[in-house]
């Protein structure tokens, strides 16, 4: 019977050898962390100065990331993300709870300083390379490292599920957000024209616009869905752990919020339609169309929950026995233990002076100055001269404001009155940072009904910045019987390049070398006729940027 007796049931006093080894077994042994020669029956305090060592220690890595949490937290005041305030505390909360059931054993490890030290390699990558979403996933890796350091990994995964749960608190790149827009906007002014056309309105959609006849609807980024979208998946991810226990479950829970958005998201479009049709314009007010967004996303709550109550039902999974699975509202949250070792917290704030000292130093060398060469404003570019003959155009205040860019050019170019014309189109950006840099044009053309074909490196007969010929991205969009031909590439710290790894390693070497994280997206467009047809294009543009590119340098160094 001896095998079954728990480390609770001996008394020390009658039999403190077998109680002794059963606390060695554990990993919970007082003794481990007392002082030589001290008498191992007297009570002792945890060392105050291992803990002061790792406050120390964190008090530095928030340093080292404040302008990437301030970066992450001026993310959130778009609608999109605005529901990321309440999830830090309700993450808290959560792993309270999971602690008060699970009780576990504190046992610092050190590969917690292991996982720090790479979350702050990460970091730096992400300063250098002017992505603020590497450098938020950085400091999240950093946390995960401080818990594994603090109470070792038995406690990691007793907090896994909230530690998770703060990943939705990262925003999404831009280029992919932006893409993500764009694709919504699309998705939805076509299942809105399809649920127009079944309740009989006459309706025609031309990209993210949708025609009545006697009034045309945009589905703007604010009728994407992804303000919905974001936070009922993060709804969904605390339902899917809090009430169900099966992965299954747990799965499609998380997935349903896709579709429920979506569809939920087409049903507001159409409502907003058939009303507007009926000659009712009440709910294209500014704050009647806030408040069915808001019924709109109740509704998809309402929906979610009862996917859950199903979900359950057909589990026939056992009510437990508070409000929630996995959590406790009562009792200590661990099971005793032992603090950091004095070689463990020495290491990790031996770490995170070595990574201040650096940061402050070295990197702020290369990331806080930046080197902008002089060059001419977009304004001198001449609109007459030699063949062709331009046109400037204004971009909207809307665009200037997503844009963030510190110079450009609009115009459109042609050789005549009858001649078929060139669009050209430049943004210049003297420092790139976190939603102020280069992206492809491919990633905004799809929200406006554009449709993508083929995209390919294409060799042009000039020379290119860093010498040999130029390579540019040829693509060909299509939208209803309108086809284009587009020519882009990037001029990225005086050398031409076409895709994002290029401009990325790119910008690495220079931030290193001379602090230039200067940039420009060069584009160029014209229709394809049918007449004559892409031969004729590639001719246009070819001819077009022959006559542009010899002045690119003054304005583009």
């Amino acid at each position: 019977m001896s095998a079954f007796i728990g480390v609770d049931a001996i008394d020390p006093k009658s039999d403190p050898e077998i109680a002794a080894t059963l606390l060695r077994a554990t990993g919970d042994d007082p003794s481990e962390d007392m002082p030589s020669g001290q008498n191992a029956g007297t009570k002792v305090r945890p060392p105050l100065w291992s803990y002061a060592l790792v406050a120390l220690a964190a008090a530095i890595l928030a340093y080292l990331f404040h302008r990437t949490l301030l970066g992450q937290i001026k993310a959130w005041e778009i609608e999109e993300y605005s529901h990321c305030y309440l999830i830090p505390p309700i993450a808290v909360a959560w792993a309270v709870g999971r602690l008060k059931l699970e009780r576990p054993v504190l046992s610092p490890s050190l590969s917690g300083v292991a996982i720090i030290a790479g979350a702050l390699l990460l970091k730096w990558l992400g300063d250098i390379i002017v992505n603020n979403w590497v450098a938020t996933v950085a400091f999240l890796v950093a946390l995960g490292g401080m818990i594994v350091l603090v109470g070792g990994w038995r406690l990691f995964r007793v907090v896994l599920a909230p530690y998770v749960f703060l990943f939705f608190t990262v925003p999404l790149p831009q280029s992919v957000f932006a893409s993500l827009t764009a694709e919504m906007q699309l998705l939805s002014s076509q299942l809105g024209t399809l649920g127009l056309h079944g309740l009989g309105v006459a309706a025609f959609q031309d990209g993210n616009i949708i025609d009545l006849g006697t009034i045309k609807l945009e589905a703007a980024e604010a009728c994407s869905g992804l303000r919905y979208m974001f936070p009922l998946m993060s709804f969904g991810y605390m339902l899917a752990f809090l009430v169900h226990t099966g992965w299954r479950d747990r799965v499609l829970i998380f997935m349903a919020t896709i579709p429920i958005t979506i569809l939920m998201n087409a049903a507001r479009i159409v409502t907003v339609g058939y009303t507007v049709d009926m000659g009712n314009f009440i709910l294209l007010d500014d704050t009647w169309h806030w408040a069915q967004g808001f019924a709109v996303f109740l509704a998809s709550l309402g929906l979610l929950a009862a996917v859950s109550w199903g979900l359950l039902k057909l589990a026939k999974q056992p009510r437990a026995a508070g409000m929630f699975n996995g959590v406790e509202t009562e009792g200590p949250m661990t099971s005793g233990g032992r603090p950091p070792s004095r070689a463990q917290s020495l290491t990790l704030l031996a770490l995170c002076v070595i990574a201040l000292v650096t940061q402050t130093t070295v990197l702020a060398n290369t990331t806080d100055e930046v080197n902008a060469p002089s060059r001419r404003e977009f304004a001198d570019w001449p609109m007459i001269g030699g063949v062709w003959t331009g046109q400037r155009e204004p971009l909207t205040p809307e665009e200037l404001r997503a844009l963030h860019l510190d110079d450009y050019l609009l115009a459109t170019f042609s050789r005549g009155a009858t001649d078929v014309p060139v669009g050209l189109y430049m943004a210049y950006y003297a420092r790139q940072e976190p939603g102020s840099s280069t992206h492809s044009p491919l990633v905004c053309l799809p929200g406006s009904g554009w449709k993508i074909g083929d995209v390919e490196s294409h060799a042009l007969p000039y020379q290119a910045s860093q010498g040999g010929p130029l390579a540019v991205n040829r693509a060909i969009i299509q939208k209803g019987e309108s086809k284009l031909l587009v020519y882009f590439w990037y001029r990225e710290q005086g050398t031409d390049l076409t895709s994002t790894a290029e401009i990325k390693w790119n910008m690495v070497k220079r931030m290193m070398s001379d602090r230039r994280s200067d940039g420009a997206l060069i584009r160029l467009i014209t229709p394809v006729t049918e007449r004559g047809g892409l031969a004729e294009a590639d001719a246009r543009l070819t001819g077009f940027l022959g006559e542009q590119i010899t002045r690119l340098s003054d304005y583009v160094p």
